[in-house]
């Protein structure tokens, strides 16, 4: 196995240890260190893991309010469906290309979602920003951010 500078054995934990065949007798070694290539493939399959979960725990949506909020400091302006619920819930690209022009700030090609994002939403925004309203007022972007900070929307 090796020694480490103080003279102590080093000793692999169980599951870097392989079971080799002794090539004379045929016989099974334990405690043989794992070939580089197991030990490779190991690595690489943890590395793969790491970036599925990574990806999969992320934000699907490059955009980032972060870089909006000081010019859009309520949510209803981008979201005006969050309130009412006769208005859209995203905005229109028409409204993005105003400052993305490619001129200004480059061009963006942003489209609504084509779908709900899945997530575990039980109530319809419509109806719990009325509540809010009667219980705080008209401006809920406090509220708003009560939730959607939490869970990384914003």
């Amino acid at each position: 196995m090796g020694s480490d500078p103080g003279g102590r054995k080093r000793v692999l934990p169980p599951w870097l240890r392989s079971r080799s065949r002794d090539s004379s007798t045929g016989s099974a070694q334990e405690g043989q260190p794992m070939s580089r290539l197991r030990l490779l493939l190991v690595l690489v399959g943890a590395l793969a893991l790491t970036a599925f979960v990574a990806h999969r725990t992320g934000p699907d949506d490059p955009w980032e309010h972060i870089k909006h909020e000081k010019l859009f400091p309520k949510c209803q302006t981008c979201h005006p469906g969050a309130l009412d619920p006769n208005a859209a819930m995203w905005p229109k690209a028409e409204s993005c290309a105003e400052c993305h022009d490619g001129k200004v700030e480059d061009r963006v090609n942003w489209k609504e979602p084509a779908a709900k994002p899945a997530g575990n939403l039980k109530f319809t925004h419509d109806r719990h920003a009325r509540e809010v309203r009667d219980s705080l007022g008209a401006d809920s972007t406090v509220v708003c951010m009560q939730c959607h900070a939490e869970t990384g929307a914003k």
